[in-house]
């Protein structure tokens, strides 16, 4: 079940404990999401992003881990229910990043 959490514009694969996630950690995952969209959907009149939510899962945790927010890394792995990344990589526009 996916929920919306950027209003009516951006949607990601997570329930509702989004809610605990810092602010810019959020911002950064949304702009993630706009650089690596693999689809557009509409949905009831809303516009919906589709990435890749295993790659949307390594980069929320390094990116949670560069904010010095290791605390949430449970909580990350809770919430985007995807193994992370793919064989220690990840994809961030044309980089292959590694985890």
């Amino acid at each position: 079940m996916t929920l919306n959490i950027y209003s009516h514009v951006f949607e990601l694969p997570i329930t509702k404990v989004e809610t605990l996630l810092p602010s810019a950690l959020l911002e950064e995952m949304k702009e993630f999401m706009e650089r690596n969209t693999l689809a557009v959907s509409r949905q009831a009149g809303k516009k919906k992003i589709h990435c890749c939510t295993r790659c949307l899962k390594a980069h929320a945790l390094k990116t949670a881990k560069e904010m010095n927010f290791l605390y949430l890394e449970k909580l990350i792995d809770r919430i985007i229910e995807a193994e992370a990344g793919h064989n220690g990589y990840y994809m961030d526009e044309d980089d292959l990043i590694k985890i």
